[in-house]
């Protein structure tokens, strides 16, 4: 089993392959690669909660006029 560690902001922090010492050099680019994709998702991610965000602030604001009492 692969288990890999990442702290709160998404940064990749440890690798771990069966309990095997995997080679340094494997470790490394294994930790590239992995850092990019978790960052990639992550950026994904925070695109489509600004645009849920933006969408239920616009909705309430067409909400709220249509509410106001004249």
């Amino acid at each position: 089993m692969l288990i890999i560690k990442v702290n709160d902001k998404l940064q990749l922090t440890s690798i771990n392959y069966n309990d095997i010492h995997l080679k340094q050099q494997v470790k490394n680019e294994l930790f590239d690669k992995l850092s990019e994709i978790v960052y990639q998702s992550h950026k994904i991610i925070i695109r489509i909660t600004k645009k849920i965000k933006f969408k239920i602030k616009k909705k309430w604001k067409v909400n709220f006029q249509n509410t106001a009492i004249p």
